[in-house]
């Protein structure tokens, strides 16, 4: 009877230290594994460890971001990182318009990813661009600038016949 009564008190301390850990804001479980094993410690621990503030327990894994440049946590939103201090925000890259075919492409950019004309030599494209005329592909029919070396319609790689003022 005796051995009943002190196995009940000693899970009664287990227990206790877990809810009164679990009220503090800490882990329930870790508690009472604690208090399992060293119940009398345990139960003293669970009562002098000061609480955890709500809004601290309530923050998760989700609420960070990582920095890109040193990959630790900060909160999103901030403009700049705590730890390395640059700037979170990307930089968005320089474009310009293409000569040839006048879509938008990357201000670094040596060749066009839409009509595939060369662009090493800004100026000279651009000279030679208003120079020529303008002519048909021989695959589909469709106005190209002899410069193109693709056609993008039909990926025909012909030189272009007839001539067309480009305006």
């Amino acid at each position: 009877m005796e051995l009943l009564l002190l196995v009940a008190v000693w899970l009664a301390a287990a227990i206790g230290a877990a809810v009164i850990a679990d009220s503090k804001g800490r882990s329930a479980f870790a508690y009472f594994i604690l208090g399992f094993f060293f119940p009398l410690v345990g139960l003293l621990i669970a009562i002098g460890v000061a609480p955890i503030p709500r809004q601290a327990a309530s923050t998760s894994v989700s609420d960070f971001v990582l920095c890109s440049h040193c990959n630790r946590p900060m909160k999103p939103g901030h403009a700049r990182c705590p730890y390395c201090q640059k700037s979170t925000t990307p930089d968005k890259p320089a474009t310009k318009a293409c000569p040839m075919c006048a879509e938008t492409i990357l201000a670094a950019a040596i060749k066009c990813r839409f009509c595939g004309s060369d662009l090493s030599t800004p100026a000279e494209v651009e000279k030679q661009s208003a120079a020529k005329p303008m002519g048909y592909c021989p695959g589909c029919g469709k106005l190209r600038h002899p410069l193109v070396a693709k056609c993008v319609y039909c990926n025909d790689t012909q030189p272009v016949i007839g001539s067309k003022v480009a305006t």
